[in-house]
């Protein structure tokens, strides 16, 4: 390194500490006017010194490494790296790159996050309800659905935290990501339309994509799916228990088409089709899950009500039901309507 290099760094460094003369600062912002890009790169250094608090989950060695092995066969990118290393010297930080730069100003977020009022909007069962967001992202949440989001979004990411099942319309924000935060898994995009299902109390959750692309990641550098990416007609399925994500193409029109009032069912076991006619219509149904082995439901319903439903299936499968009688609470109110499903 030349003394005109050191010298160069030294004063980068004091620009961003703010201890250089008038002179000096001078300087610096007539040298910046040229090198704008590494002036930038240097300036994101920085950054990552303030908050490196956050950043003590990462290890910034290992991923130094995977960013400089995927710039080896560009010479020109190889200089910047140097660069970035000089100064990272001075800063006495590492420098972060590419998705990790991602994920400093994720958690840079949810610090900030936390002195921000958060609301919560609540879809009773039986029911489902659109809003739009501050930022014109459109949501629709499904019966029984939750969602939290921030009064106002913090100037860099926008998160919400989905309970049940939702569907986002996102509005394109290219310098402001949208997080989704689902627990062990976090979905980002920067505007595109997908559905999410997701429960802390469920062993799966599921990221159905309709359109555009996004990114599933984590945070944890131990994770065997730190950040990857889904695309349109993809349905991605985290196994909570066993920390693993399986991704393929599906009919996502299955997924996401409650929110049109639509109902699908594609070669779907019983317990499946109890679960989403007992979230659709807020209802009770009883079974014996053993007399329903060999069960597969194709259908497609629309707009039809829980009787006729019910008349329909019986003419594809051997299919009985009763519907109980309905119980009086404590308080007064009525329990939700059971139908006992028998053969």
């Amino acid at each position: 390194m030349s003394d005109q290099q050191k010298s160069l760094e030294e004063l980068i460094a004091g620009y961003f500490d703010d201890t250089l003369s008038p002179k000096e600062k001078a300087y610096v912002e007539k040298w910046s006017k040229s090198n704008q890009s590494i002036f930038n790169e240097y300036q994101k250094t920085w950054d990552f010194f303030l908050l490196k608090e956050q950043m003590k989950r990462f290890d910034a060695n290992v991923a130094l490494s995977r960013f400089n092995q995927s710039c080896f066969s560009n010479n020109k990118r190889r200089v910047n790296i140097n660069f970035i290393r000089r100064i990272a010297a001075i800063l006495v930080i590492p420098i972060l790159l590419g998705s990790l730069y991602f994920s400093f100003l994720y958690f840079q977020n949810k610090q900030t996050a936390s002195v921000q009022p958060w609301q919560t909007i609540t879809t009773p069962l039986g029911t489902r309800t659109s809003l739009t967001l501050e930022d014109g992202t459109k949501v629709w949440l499904n019966s029984g659905s939750k969602l939290s989001f921030p009064s106002h979004f913090s100037a860099n990411i926008r998160e919400v935290k989905p309970y049940g099942e939702v569907y986002f319309d996102v509005a394109p924000k290219q310098t402001k990501p949208f997080i989704v935060n689902c627990g062990k898994i976090n979905v980002k995009v920067l505007g595109t339309k997908f559905n999410v299902l997701y429960s802390p109390t469920d062993r799966l959750t599921k990221i159905a994509l309709a359109h555009g692309k996004i990114e599933l990641f984590t945070g944890d550098k131990d994770s065997p799916f730190p950040l990857l990416q889904l695309k349109s007609g993809e349905l991605a399925t985290y196994n909570q228990e066993a920390n693993n994500l399986v991704i393929k193409t599906d009919n996502i029109e299955k997924h996401i088409g409650w929110i049109n009032g639509r109902l699908f069912f594609e070669d779907d076991p019983m317990p499946v089709v109890v679960d989403k006619l007992e979230r659709y219509f807020n209802i009770k149904l009883e079974y014996k899950e053993s007399d329903w082995d060999d069960f597969l439901l194709n259908a497609n319903f629309k707009e039809e009500s829980l009787i006729q439903i019910m008349e329909l299936m019986k003419v594809s499968v051997p299919l009985k039901y009763d519907i109980l009688p309905r119980e009086i609470q404590t308080d007064g109110s009525y329990k939700k309507m059971q139908i006992k499903i028998y053969k």
